[in-house]
């Protein structure tokens, strides 16, 4: 894999803070549906850094985002992270931009992973974004992510 294909791989899905949710962007089209039931997502953490998976119908349609906490506050200085459930909104955007829908999908994390995903990204703080990022990359520097992907199904 390139350098500007994984630049791409990594623009792929982007994440915005709301103020009791995160907005995760899935600028793809179309994202499969997520699994029916339980688990609909696993947690990771990555070099101290959480990554969600969503897990697809489909094992092509799962796909991986790892929350960078200081670009994300770059973004907006909000209280998703203090939430007792921290809530995902998957969107879906098609190829001209636009939103597919209001909210593909929401989950609402469990206590657990809301607390793991909290310490993770207070252990962030005092870190560059570009500090964050080169601590996951290797995940998107690999030829074939849906091997890394298949350990979670």
């Amino acid at each position: 894999m390139d350098e500007k294909e994984t630049e791409r791989k990594n623009t792929d899905i982007e994440i915005y803070p709301t103020e009791n949710a995160l907005n995760i962007i899935v600028n793809r089209h179309p994202i499969g549906p997520l699994k029916e039931q339980d688990p609909k997502y696993i947690l990771r953490i990555v070099n101290r850094i959480p990554v969600l998976v969503f897990l697809g119908d489909n094992p092509e349609d799962s796909f991986f985002k790892e929350i960078n906490y200081p670009l994300i506050l770059q973004r907006a200085d909000t209280d998703w992270v203090d939430q007792p459930q921290i809530k995902i909104s998957l969107v879906s955007k098609d190829a001209n931009g636009n939103n597919e829908s209001a909210a593909s999908e929401e989950i609402l994390l469990s206590p657990s992973d809301s607390g793991r995903i909290r310490e993770s990204c207070k252990n962030q703080i005092g870190k560059t974004a570009e500090y964050i990022e080169s601590s996951i990359i290797h995940i998107y520097g690999r030829e074939h992510q849906h091997e890394w992907l298949q350990n979670f199904d």
